[in-house]
């Protein structure tokens, strides 16, 4: 039987207090948490499309930018035991758990041990295939799958984990058409594949360093940009947001080529000068306006806008408001 739970149909205050809800009837119980700063005045789209094959569930989840957090009040709350395969689709996903922490691009997946604290990040949309795999299926066929699973890694970008990817995909579309006894055995060779996984997973990590590299950029830049208002963007807060280094965050940023600093500038005057010559804003004054993009220094703004576009914030705004 398939369950569908949409945000959108609920009044714009109550969407994401509705989404905790979702996420806890859909999964086991989960504290998810909004990366923006606009509390319940701006909507929140989030979607589950559940359905359960005998022991195994599938669920399709689109939402926006968020951070999941299932920690031991959680789990006191729900004990089920189960893992979760969790396939990106679309956008990037961060995943920690037991000490190893992944980003995932599109067709990466990661495993969690519901019964043990994870987290899970989105800095953007995006598009997750979760499967439920019984524990008891799991410790059945692999050894030691207390130990192999928990924050496992697979990369789609090619050889074994491309396959197995696929095989997921497959999985999610052909289970409905199966007996109990065909769900087990397709359940059992694919975590038969997946016992293989962990052999390649440094050469994995070591070849798509790059890759990991700029989805974590993306991930990053992604949560910083829908929440540019907040006056709390530290480097050290957004480290341990993302369970890196400080230096790990820099230098990020500095094989894109600019520094966390001038990015984060860049980024909140560009939004400061939409808003002054946006006629939704003609009624703020200009402090306002860099006061809601985080500027708590009205000189500071005054001379890094001048620098930036050529003129004052006032003089900018009335040359083109005038026009």
């Amino acid at each position: 039987m398939q369950q569908i739970w949409r945000t959108e149909e609920q009044a714009t205050s109550d969407q994401f207090g509705y989404w905790r809800e979702v996420v806890c009837d859909a999964f086991v119980h989960l504290n998810p948490q909004r990366c923006d700063a606009m509390g319940t005045n701006k909507p929140f789209f989030g979607e589950v499309e559940a359905t359960r094959y005998g022991a195994v569930g599938v669920a399709h989840v689109r939402a926006q930018a968020q951070h999941v957090v299932r920690g031991t009040r959680e789990i006191g709350r729900s004990s089920r035991s189960c893992y979760y395969l969790n396939l990106q689709v679309r956008g990037v996903g961060l995943t920690r758990q037991s000490g190893r922490d992944s980003v995932l691009a599109p067709g990466d997946f990661t495993i969690v041990d519901a019964s043990r604290p994870y987290e899970l990040g989105f800095g953007g949309d995006f598009h997750q295939l979760s499967l439920e795999i019984p524990t008891a299926l799991a410790n059945e066929t692999l050894k030691d799958a207390e130990n192999l699973l928990p924050g496992l890694f697979v990369s789609g970008a090619g050889g074994l984990g491309a396959v197995l990817s696929r095989y997921v995909f497959s999985l999610a579309e052909e289970l409905r058409a199966c007996s109990i006894e065909e769900e087990n055995a397709l359940m059992r060779g694919f975590l038969g594949l997946l016992a293989q996984a962990p052999a390649t997973r440094r050469a994995i990590v070591v070849t798509d360093r790059r890759i990991r590299q700029r989805a974590l950029l993306f991930a990053i830049k992604s949560s910083v940009g829908a929440r540019l208002g907040d006056h709390d963007l530290k480097p050290g807060i957004l480290a341990r947001r993302f369970g890196i280094s400080v230096r790990t965050l820099h230098n990020l940023f500095a094989e894109d080529g600019v520094s966390f600093g001038n990015w984060l500038l860049a980024e909140r005057l560009k939004k400061s000068r939409e808003a002054l010559v946006s006629p939704d804003h003609c009624g703020r004054s200009i402090a306002e306006i860099a006061y809601a993009w985080g500027f708590s220094d009205q000189s500071h703004f005054g001379r890094a806008f001048r620098k930036k576009y050529g003129l004052a914030p006032r003089e900018y705004r009335r040359s083109l408001l005038c026009r």
